[in-house]
C-alpha cells in the first residue's frame, strides 16, 4: 500500500485507534511458554526412551518403540523451535509497532494545524497572513511525510514478523489399523474359546460314540446326566489334563476303557462314578480325585482305582465303595473327612508308602477295614498282608505305614493310627470272622 497517498489524519488515525502492542506482547509470551513446554516434553521423552533401551529391554518390540519414539521426539524438538521462532516474531512485530507509534504525529497536533490554517485564511483580508499560512502548510506537509515514513517502516518490519512457518502434524507412532486388528483378534479368540468349550461339552455328552477325549490343560468342562463310556467303537481313552466336574453319572463299563487324571488335572465328583467289569481309573502323579459333598460317590465293582505317586484322593462327606475291585495307592495322600463312608467289603486295598489322614469320626471305619483284612499299608510295596490277631501267623508283616516310623514327617496330621490300637481292635474280632474275611485275600 502507498502510505504517501494518505493524509496524516488517516495514517495517524490508523496507528492511534488500534489496540496497541499489548495483544501482540501477550501472544509472544504465550508462544514463548509453549516453546518451553515442548522442549521440556522432548527432553523428558528422550530420557524415558533412553532409560528403557539402556536397560534389559531389547528385541523387535524395543526397536519398534525406539523408532516411533525418536520420530515423535524429533517432532517435539522441531515444534519447540518453531514456537520459539513465532514468539520472537511476535516480539519483533510489537517492537515495530512501538517504533511506528513513536514516529507518527499525534492526531491532536494535526487537528490543531488544520484549525490554525482555517483561522489564518479567514482573517487574511489584506494578505497580512500569507506568510503564516505558508508556514502552517509547510508544517502540515512535514506531518504528512513523517506519517508516511512511519507507516512504510512499520509495514517493512511487521510484514516478515507476521509471516509464520506452518506447523506439521505429529507423526503416527502406532499402527493405524492396530485397534481394528486388536478388536478382530479379541473377537476371534472369544469365538474360538466359546467353540472349544461348546465342543468339549458336546463331546462329553457323547463319549459313548467316540474313541478318545481329552480335557486340555487350563480347560474347564462339566458333565451332567448319564455319561456311558464303553468300547462300542473300540478301546476308549479319556484323559483329564484340566478340570472336569459335575453332578451327573459316569459309567465306565469295559476293561479296555481307561479314564486317566493326568498331572495337573482334577476330577471333582459331585454325582456318581461307576467302575465296572474291570474298567480302570488312574490318578497320575500330580492329579487329584475329589469326591465331594453328601451326594458324591465312587463305586468300584470288579474295576480298579489307582492313585499314583504324588497324587491326591480326597473323600469328604461322600462314599468310596470298592466291591470286588481294587484300590491301589502308591506314595499318595488320602484324606478322609466329614464322616465319609468307606465301603471296602470284598475288596483288596493296598497303600504303598502312602499317608492316610482321617478325622475322629472316620478313624473307626479305617481301623475296621484294616482289622478285616480289606486295607493294608506297606512301606515297601510288598503284597497285601491283612492285620492278624495277637497270635499272628509266623512271618506276617505288620503294616509299618500305620506305625509311628511309617508316619514320620506327618505329625501335624491328626489323628494318627498306632499299631497298638489296631492290634487291640483286631483282638476284639473273633478268629472265625478274621478267617472268613481274609480267605478271599489269601486265595
Amino acid at each position: 500500500m502507498d502510505w504517501l497517498l494518505l493524509p496524516p489524519e488517516v495514517n495517524s488515525g490508523l496507528l492511534y485507534s488500534g489496540p496497541g502492542s499489548g495483544p501482540m506482547l501477550a501472544a509472544a509470551a504465550e508462544w514463548d511458554a509453549l516453546a518451553a513446554e515442548l522442549e521440556s516434553t522432548a527432553n523428558g521423552y528422550s530420557a524415558a526412551v533412553s532409560g528403557l533401551t539402556a536397560q534389559a529391554w531389547t528385541g523387535p518390540s524395543s526397536m519398534l518403540m525406539t523408532a516411533a519414539a525418536n520420530a515423535y521426539f524429533e517432532w517435539l524438538t522441531t515444534s519447540a523451535a518453531q514456537a520459539l521462532q513465532t514468539a520472537n516474531q511476535a516480539y519483533t512485530a510489537a517492537a515495530a509497532y512501538e517504533t511506528a507509534y513513536a514516529m507518527t504525529v499525534p492526531p491532536p497536533l494535526i487537528a490543531a494545524n488544520r484549525a490554525q490554517l482555517t483561522a489564518l485564511v479567514a482573517t487574511n483580508f489584506l494578505g497580512q497572513n500569507t506568510a503564516a499560512i505558508m508556514a502552517t502548510e509547510a508544517e502540515y506537509m512535514e506531518m504528512w511525510a513523517q506519517d508516511a515514513d512511519a507507516m512504510y517502516a512499520y509495514a517493512g518490519a511487521s510484514t516478515p514478523a507476521s509471516t509464520l512457518t506452518p506447523f506439521t502434524e505429529p507423526p503416527q507412532t502406532t499402527n493405524p489399523a492396530g485397534q481394528d486388528a486388536q478388536a478382530r483378534s479379541v473377537a476371534q479368540t472369544t469365538a474360538k474359546t466359546t467353540t472349544a468349550r461348546t465342543q468339549s461339552l458336546v463331546q462329553l455328552a457323547q463319549l459313548q460314540n467316540t474313541g478318545s477325549f481329552t480335557v486340555g490343560p487350563g480347560d474347564i468342562a462339566t458333565y451332567g446326566g448319564i455319561t456311558i463310556i464303553n468300547n462300542a467303537n473300540g478301546p476308549f481313552t479319556y484323559t483329564i489334563e484340566g478340570s472336569l466336574s459335575g453332578n451327573g453319572i459316569i459309567q465306565i463299563l469295559d476293561a479296555t476303557d481307561v479314564l486317566t487324571i493326568a498331572q495337573g488335572g482334577t476330577l471333582i465328583v459331585n454325582g456318581t462314578l461307576h467302575l465296572q467289569a474291570g474298567a480302570s481309573l488312574t490318578v497320575a502323579s500330580g492329579g487329584a480325585l475329589n469326591i465331594a459333598g453328601l451326594s458324591g460317590s465312587v463305586i468300584v465293582n470288579t474295576g480298579s482305582l489307582s492313585v499314583g505317586s504324588g497324587a491326591t484322593l480326597t473323600v469328604n462327606q461322600s462314599v468310596l465303595a470298592v466291591h470286588g475291585g481294587s484300590l491301589a495307592l502308591a506314595n499318595s495322600l488320602v484324606t478322609v473327612s466329614g464322616g465319609a463312608n468307606l465301603q471296602l467289603g470284598g475288596a483288596v486295598t493296598s497303600i504303598h508308602s502312602g499317608i492316610v489322614t482321617a478325622s475322629a469320626t472316620d478313624t473307626a471305619g479305617i481301623q475296621a477295614a484294616i482289622a478285616a483284612g480289606h486295607l493294608s499299608i506297606t512301606s515297601t510295596g510288598s503284597s497285601v498282608v491283612p492285620v492278624a490277631p495277637a497270635a499272628a501267623t509266623p512271618g506276617a508283616i505288620a503294616p509299618p505305614g500305620m506305625s509311628a516310623p511309617g508316619l514320620a514327617g506327618t505329625s501335624g496330621i491328626q489323628p494318627q493310627l498306632s499299631v497298638d490300637g489296631l492290634m487291640d481292635l483286631a483282638r476284639s474280632v473273633s478268629g472265625a470272622d478274621l478267617a472268613a474275611d481274609a480267605a478271599p485275600v489269601a486265595g
